[in-house]
């Protein structure tokens, strides 16, 4: 505990971790607005299934190419600041424009948009919090960082409910334009762009991640997990209304609860790994989204989707652990492109997938989606098993390539 409230007081000071905290935390409001319910609202305004999941795929492709593309110009600029501050600008007038959206076209240029922009804010602005952390603190900080997002997801899905009811569902975009607009005020009071309380490199030297040992093995197994994720994605919460029974409000509430299984795991699981190592831990949450996807495949009832909502929040750590595993690997100076690169590499699993599950979606109905995606999670738990646990620095640092 001591510990804790040491690590909490010195970060506290730190105005680019607040800055970044309090962004975080109204993006991820945004987020818990708009993202439960999108696809039912885009559903409602007539589209298919089937372009729907095609809506999904542009939008991820979107998302992968600017992950990569804007990493690579902040590292080449050193300009993080002002390209997270630009990207909340454009999110927030992509989110306002939903409100005048009608058709497929409409919806798929918005999320074009949108999902670029969330590209480029997560890659940069993981890239900025990992400098100033210590780096016998990466899992821990870094975990406690993410916990924004979550408590603002989890804020905006509890109210859910009591939004649509009041407002109509077109109110979460208003909502959630808003929150944009906050977000894009913290980003203008962050710091400088340089690294703080981690010394940059003299030389900023080439790096091959690939290097590492079981790294690529990690990625692949990362393209299946992204694969089974992002092809339940867009239909989850159409399986829930339509099979389930679940009101906006419940589906709302499900997304809270995954959301908030998400700060303990992360909190946790991230200062284990900074003592045990990231590989282990990383190979917990593989096992636990497979998991989900099976028990979602054979639930018949709303009630116990609520504790396979626990698992998908623990599995959520894989994000945190995956990143501060990045930032052992790699220097500041090329990290927002190595953290592109594995967003790129995840995202190849997120652009088929929502096509793929429109598809399944289409002939088998939805809830067999989630089968291919049990199975898609079982390959990439048993691949990382065999190729990564047994790797690693057992001190929980994995050496950093130069």
């Amino acid at each position: 505990m001591k510990g804790w409230l040491v690590l909490s007081r010195h970060l506290a000071d730190d105005r680019v971790f607040v800055a970044a905290w309090a962004a975080t935390f109204l993006v991820n409001v945004a987020w818990g607005f708009i993202f439960p319910l999108r696809n039912l609202y885009i559903r409602d305004a007539g589209v298919p299934l089937g372009l729907i999941g095609t809506i999904g795929t542009a939008g991820m492709l979107a998302f992968n190419v600017a992950s990569l593309a804007f990493g690579w110009l902040s590292d080449a600029t050193g300009r993080r600041r002002l390209l997270i501050a630009a990207s909340l600008f454009v999110a927030t007038l992509v989110s306002a424009a939903y409100l005048w959206a009608k058709g497929y076209v409409d919806f798929l240029l918005l999320q074009v948009l949108d999902l670029g922009m969330i590209g480029c804010y997560m890659t940069l602005i993981s890239t900025r919090v990992t400098a100033i952390l210590p780096p016998e603190e990466q899992g821990r900080g870094f975990g406690l960082y993410r916990m924004s997002g979550s408590f603002g997801f989890a804020l905006a899905s509890l109210s859910l409910g009591l939004v649509t009811g009041a407002f109509g569902m077109r109110a979460i975009f208003t909502l959630g334009a808003l929150a944009y607009a906050l977000a894009f005020g913290a980003s203008l009071w962050m710091g400088g762009d340089g690294p703080r309380r981690r010394e940059a490199s003299q030389a900023a030297p080439e790096v091959n991640i690939l290097r590492a040992p079981g790294l690529l093995w990690f990625f692949v197994a990362s393209i299946l997990a992204s694969t089974s994720q992002y092809m339940v994605f867009p239909f989850f919460p159409i399986f829930l209304k339509d099979a389930l029974a679940a009101s906006e409000g419940q589906i709302g509430l499900l997304s809270m609860v995954g959301v908030l299984s998400e700060v303990p795991a992360m909190l946790y699981l991230g200062a284990l790994s900074d003592r045990w190592g990231r590989r282990p831990l990383l190979g917990l949450t593989f096992a636990l989204e497979m998991a989900r996807w099976l028990g979602l495949y054979v639930v018949g009832a709303l009630w116990p989707v609520f504790i396979i909502q626990v698992l998908a929040g623990v599995s959520q750590a894989r994000y945190t652990l995956s990143t501060v595993f990045m930032s052992d690997l790699v220097p500041y100076e090329r990290r927002a492109t190595a953290i592109g690169l594995q967003q790129l590499v995840v995202g190849i699993g997120m652009v088929v997938a929502p096509v793929l599950g429109g598809l399944v979606a289409e002939e088998l109905g939805v809830r067999a989606i989630f089968a291919v995606a049990g199975l898609a999670s079982a390959l990439a738990t048993l691949l990382f098993g065999l190729t990564s646990l047994s790797r690693g620095d057992p001190r929980g640092s994995d050496r950093r390539m130069t």
